[in-house]
C-alpha cells in the first residue's frame, strides 16, 4: 500500500510540489556522498540546478566524472566538483577531510551523507576489516560528520542530512552483532538495521549538536528507482517482502 512504485504513483497523485517554491542557493556549499547515482545524483543536480557549489563525493572516479558531467550539462553550473572517496575506508575519508579543510575558510552549508552498500550475496569487508554496509553507512558518516564539523559550524546556521531507507522501520539495531559476524550473513537484513542504526545515531547527534548551530536530521526518502531498489525483490512492482 505505501511502499514500491505503486505506492509511490498513488501518493503523488493526492499531492502538489512547485519546484519554483524552492529559493537561489548561489554562495551555499553542499556535499553529497554516493552522488554518482539514484538519490545521490538527483539531489546533487538540484542544488546545482539552484546556483550552489555542489561537491560529488564518490567512490569511483569513472562514474563520478559521468556524474558531473552530467550535472554540468544539465543545469550550466560550472561549480561542480569532484572528490574520489570511498566512504567505508577510513583512511580515504580522512584523506578527503584533511585537503578539504586544508583552507582557513572553508565551509560547508549542507552535508548529505547519502552512500550506502547492499551486498546481498556475501559479506564483505571494508579495508580496516569492518562489515561493508556498517562501515559505509555508520562508520563513514560518523567520521566524516566529525571531520568536517568544523566546516559545517564555520557556516552556520548548517544542516546535516542522513539518508536512511524504508528498510529501518522493521529492522530492530542488534548491538550485539553490528557487523552480523554470527549466524547466515542476510545482506538485505544487514542493510536495513544499519539503516535503522542511522536514525539512533542521528538522534545522538541531533542532542549534542543542539545550539551548535548546525542541524543534524535523517530522512526517508520514501521509494526511488535506483540501482539500490533494484536488487530488493519484489519492490520496483509494488510488491516488497521481508523486511522491505
Amino acid at each position: 500500500k505505501f511502499y514500491g512504485r505503486n505506492g509511490f504513483i498513488k501518493a503523488a497523485a493526492s499531492k502538489s510540489w512547485d519546484t519554483t517554491d524552492l529559493g537561489n542557493l548561489a554562495g551555499r556549499v553542499h556535499l553529497i556522498t554516493g552522488a554518482n547515482a539514484g538519490i545521490g545524483l538527483e539531489v546533487a543536480r538540484e542544488l546545482a540546478r539552484r546556483g550552489g557549489e555542489v561537491h560529488l563525493l564518490c567512490r569511483n572516479r569513472e562514474r563520478g566524472e559521468a556524474a558531473r558531467s552530467e550535472i554540468q550539462q544539465d543545469t550550466k553550473n560550472d561549480k561542480v566538483f569532484l572528490h574520489e572517496v570511498d566512504m567505508s575506508s577510513q583512511q580515504s575519508i580522512r584523506n578527503f577531510a584533511s585537503s578539504f579543510l586544508s583552507t582557513s575558510e572553508a565551509k560547508i552549508d549542507v552535508l548529505v551523507n547519502n552512500a550506502g552498500v547492499l551486498n546481498d550475496k556475501e559479506r564483505l569487508q571494508s579495508a580496516e576489516g569492518l562489515e561493508h554496509c556498517f562501515a559505509t553507512a555508520m562508520g563513514g558518516t560518523v567520521l566524516l560528520t566529525g571531520l568536517l564539523w568544523p566546516a559545517l559550524k564555520r557556516a552556520s546556521p548548517s544542516v546535516v542530512i542522513n539518508v536512511s531507507s524504508a528498510g529501518m522501520f522493521n529492522a530492530k539495531v542488534k548491538v550485539s552483532d553490528l557487523q552480523m559476524k554470527t549466524g547466515k550473513y542476510d545482506g538485505v537484513l544487514q542493510y536495513a538495521r544499519v539503516k535503522r542504526a542511522q536514525v539512533e545515531l542521528t538522534e545522538l547527534f541531533a542532542a549534542k549538536s543542539k545550539g551548535s548551530g548546525v542541524r543534524v536530521h535523517v530522512m526517508h526518502p520514501g521509494y526511488c528507482t535506483t540501482p539500490g531498489t533494484k536488487k530488493l525483490p519484489g519492490l520496483a512492482d509494488g510488491k516488497p517482502g521481508g523486511v522491505f
